[in-house]
């Protein structure tokens, strides 16, 4: 018998012992977490346009931010992380108020009209009132200052203060 006939022997005699290798040198450590995202992701796919919203509240959550009664971004139970954008129809009432503005009342039968697909961003930070009466974000860290997109502070005077002014 040669060598690779020998060595075939031997792996076909290991496979049929149903020799397994030790957990730590075979096993992927991450496998876990990607079957539970595969997981997750089947449960989110499960919803489809056509469903009323009592039957996506069943996988998600609301989450904060702004939104109206049609238009909301919705976060996985499973993880706050996994999100979506859903579009609605009013069922069994007007999706306008008297003076045209969209409405902000949910009903559980609304149809899904449209969903994005899932994609993952930080939660959205809850607004804090103030004693002054203002709205602040939670800083990221004791002590941070908070910066609009052009740098400048939160407490840095309107750049636009005629204009905010008029009505």
């Amino acid at each position: 018998m040669n060598r690779r006939q020998a060595l075939s022997a031997l792996a076909v005699g290991i496979v049929g012992a149903g020799f397994r290798p030790a957990k730590g040198l075979a096993s992927n450590p991450g496998r876990e977490n990607v079957d539970w995202v595969a997981q997750v992701l089947t449960r989110m796919n499960g919803i489809k346009p056509g469903m009323a919203r009592v039957d996506l509240l069943k996988v998600f959550t609301v989450e904060g931010g702004l939104s109206t009664g049609l238009q909301r971004t919705f976060v996985s139970q499973q993880c706050p992380y996994f999100k979506v954008d859903v579009t609605f129809r009013a069922v069994g009432r007007s999706e306008r108020d008297q003076e045209g503005r969209v409405t902000l009342t949910e009903d559980p039968r609304d149809e899904i009209v449209s969903m994005s697909k899932p994609y993952l961003a930080f939660a959205i930070p809850h607004l804090q009132p103030t004693d002054d009466g203002l709205t602040k974000f939670p800083a990221r860290s004791a002590g941070e200052q908070l910066r609009w997109h052009n740098g400048r502070t939160r407490r840095s005077p309107s750049l636009m203060r005629q204009a905010v002014s008029q009505d």
